[in-house]
């Protein structure tokens, strides 16, 4: 009797230590924590589909844009964790449109700085973000400030997402350079902020959705290394990282070729170029961690898109030609050109593929803002053609569109002249 018993302990050791070795990865459980999304648009009324389509109000949106766009759009975002925006000589208030056509705002953390209040106040995310004396946030401050925004909207529309890091892997209006040394956020940096944002919006009863990913290979890089950074993080005692918490990927790629579309996101193209990142040498993933099932358990949102990066606009930048029109973008958007057609692939492609999309922008002014660093013809050409809303705050060719898009009219119809 007393030999059993001691060959009974010897043989739960093993089982106790591969215990202790799997509670060091986040469960199985944890992975595909999320509900169950693949369901087929083609099952949803026009009018759930629809509420997909997001807006986005840059820096640049006056309250006359907000205005005539406020019938349009599921949901929108700011750039910011606040709705409205009160600079000297402006203010903004996009809650009263929220409010009175049921949109969800969605509050993103830009980059190294949580916004706190309309006027931009903020608090650095790390110690090494802080400037002079400021203080580094604290997760009571931004649960606050998270639900102080809350507060503003009504029962019916409240804030259900928080989206973190804004093209982390730029500095500024520069790509990163292959040693990230330029990075706006470094891999290590927004694993470390995200896992305390990610607090914070627990708390305040957020979904997160990731940093953005880009549609091309150095932004895909990135976002493969801040999942590796996260995953390290897992057990840190100051920045205990939680990739559960990543409910959503979010996803940029300005192209309106519809087989772009169907490639990238209806047959997963984008997830499976992760994916492969996610392994080792030799094909093993890294920490053990099952990728594949977390990746493809994760819902995308395209945040920006436009037609401003075809491959011959690229071309045509790059040969100093300057070819972006209204006219064109509307068509190509529309799918009225051969081989185009970006929005009607967007809005029927199933939520398992794509979950929401945002046109880039509803309004810019081309002399103040860039989309390649510096205001030349070029981008401003680009930015006129992409913008749904005139200086004479008027439909363009491409609000006319999304309008179109929105009321369920056919996109083929749409009047894409200037």
């Amino acid at each position: 009797m007393f030999g059993k018993k001691y060959l009974f302990l010897i043989l739960l050791i093993p089982i106790f230590f591969i215990y202790q070795n799997c509670s060091d990865l986040e469960s199985s459980s944890d992975i595909g924590s999320l509900e169950n999304s693949s369901v087929n648009s083609s099952s949803l009324s026009y009018k759930e589909k629809r509420k997909s389509l997001g807006l986005i109000y840059g820096p640049n949106a006056t309250q006359e844009v907000i205005d005539k766009t406020e019938s349009l759009g599921g949901w929108y975002y700011t750039y910011s964790t606040h709705p409205n925006r009160d600079e000297p000589g402006r203010h903004t208030n996009t809650v009263r449109m929220a409010n009175r056509n049921d949109k969800e705002f969605v509050p993103m953390v830009h980059t190294r700085y949580f916004i706190t209040d309309e006027t931009g106040s903020s608090c650095p995310l790390l110690n090494r973000f802080r400037r002079g004396n400021e203080g580094v946030c604290t997760i009571s401050e931004m649960v606050n400030s998270l639900e102080e925004m809350k507060s503003l909207f009504s029962s019916s529309n409240q804030p259900k997402h928080i989206m973190v890091f804004n093209e982390p892997w730029r500095k500024g209006d520069q790509f990163a350079s292959s040693t990230g040394e330029h990075y706006a956020l470094t891999p290590w940096q927004a694993a470390a902020s995200y896992s305390l944002i990610e607090v914070a919006a627990k708390r305040a009863n957020l979904n997160v959705v990731g940093p953005t990913i880009g549609d091309g290979d150095s932004s895909v890089l990135w976002f493969s290394e801040f999942l590796k950074r996260c995953h390290d993080l897992r057990n840190d005692s100051e920045f205990r990282c939680k990739l559960s918490g990543i409910r959503t990927f979010s996803y940029h790629a300005y192209q309106c070729h519809s087989s772009f579309f169907e490639e990238e996101l209806g047959e997963r193209k984008l997830q499976y170029d992760l994916i492969n990142l996610m392994k080792n040498s030799d094909r093993s993933w890294y920490g053990g961690y099952n990728w594949e099932k977390y990746i493809l358990s994760r819902k995308i949102w395209l945040t920006e898109t436009t037609c401003n990066w075809d491959k011959d606009v690229k071309e045509a930048q790059y040969n100093g030609q300057y070819i972006r029109t209204q006219k064109k973008s509307c068509q190509r958007a529309t799918g009225q050109q051969k081989g185009y057609g970006s929005l009607p692939v967007l809005i029927d492609l199933p939520k398992d593929r794509l979950e929401r999309f945002a046109w880039w922008t509803t309004y810019a002014n081309p002399k103040q803002d860039s989309d390649v660093g510096q205001i030349n013809q070029s981008s401003v050409n680009r930015i006129t053609a992409a913008r749904l809303v005139d200086d004479k705050n008027e439909y363009t060719p491409m609000g006319r569109a999304i309008e179109s898009l929105w009321l369920g009219n056919r996109l083929s119809q749409v009047n894409c002249s200037e």
